[in-house]
């Protein structure tokens, strides 16, 4: 995931084929944040919603809840 000042994008590597792809960058903004978390308002192209996210801080790391066994996705920085 890259972060810029109001919009972001996501990389994902397919594992099948080794195929890098990018998708164009998306808007979003953040009404909230806490001492270890904030909120990410974004539009969802797969859902065709607006959705909002809570972004959870852990070291060089942060989190979302996925699924409703709250399953933690992680994205780490790396150097």
């Amino acid at each position: 995931m890259e972060y810029k000042v109001d919009t972001y994008r996501a990389k994902y590597e397919l594992e099948e084929d080794n195929i890098e792809e990018f998708y164009k960058y998306y808007s979003y903004k953040v009404p909230e944040k806490g001492e270890d978390y904030f909120l990410v308002e974004s539009y969802s192209h797969l859902l065709e919603e607006k959705e909002t996210k809570k972004i959870r801080l852990d070291g060089d790391c942060y989190y979302v809840l996925v699924s409703k066994w709250n399953f933690r996705e992680y994205f780490c920085r790396f150097k």
